[in-house]
């Protein structure tokens, strides 16, 4: 949410229709990577209950296929929200609105993976009753979220400027980063 929120904001002085994208193109991607999540939540108890048992290669195991499962679930995110867009304009959506959400929503996709497989490498620390590392690691997401934004959106440190999509990139790195960072 906290993410949500910084894109939106720093996006804001590109314009109305960029907010709107931000917005609106970051609630589709929360959806879609939510039906996904209820899915893989189910590490937490499955690798509990595996852990309970005194068989923690049941519980890696568990973890291992939820992480096979995750990436197999980002093909359709990915695949879906690269045609949002054309969906978007069929549906009766601003044609610039559709545009701008698009080009959001091609970016920040490629997150998809990430963020899955962070969501089950959560689950199997808090089974494994070790949640201090996400918690570090989700506190310092959101500073990393706004640094990458003033360099991707605004295109600082040599970097060119992205504008929308470069809010998208940010998010879609921190995510891979939060992965790296439960690994």
């Amino acid at each position: 949410m906290a993410m949500s929120v910084i894109d939106t904001v720093m996006v804001g002085r590109l314009g109305a229709v960029p907010v709107a994208a931000v917005a609106l193109g970051g609630g589709f991607y929360f959806t879609s990577v939510v039906i996904c999540l209820g899915v893989l939540t189910a590490v937490a108890p499955l690798a509990a209950y595996a852990i309970g048992a005194g068989d923690r290669d049941a519980a890696g195991r568990t973890a291992a296929s939820a992480l096979a499962r995750a990436g197999l679930l980002s093909l359709p995110v990915i695949a879906v929200l690269t045609m949002a867009d054309r969906l978007l304009a069929v549906i009766g959506y601003a044609a610039a609105l559709s545009v701008e959400i698009g080009r959001f929503l091609h970016a920040v996709c490629w997150g998809a993976p990430g963020f899955l497989a962070f969501a089950v490498l959560r689950s199997l620390l808090t089974a494994l009753q070790r949640t201090r590392g996400v918690m570090i690691v989700l506190t310092l997401c959101v500073p990393a979220n706004a640094a990458l934004n003033w360099v991707f959106i605004y295109g600082h440190l040599g970097l060119p400027a992205l504008g929308l999509s470069g809010a998208a990139v940010a998010s879609a790195s921190v995510q891979w980063l939060m992965m790296a960072g439960l690994i």
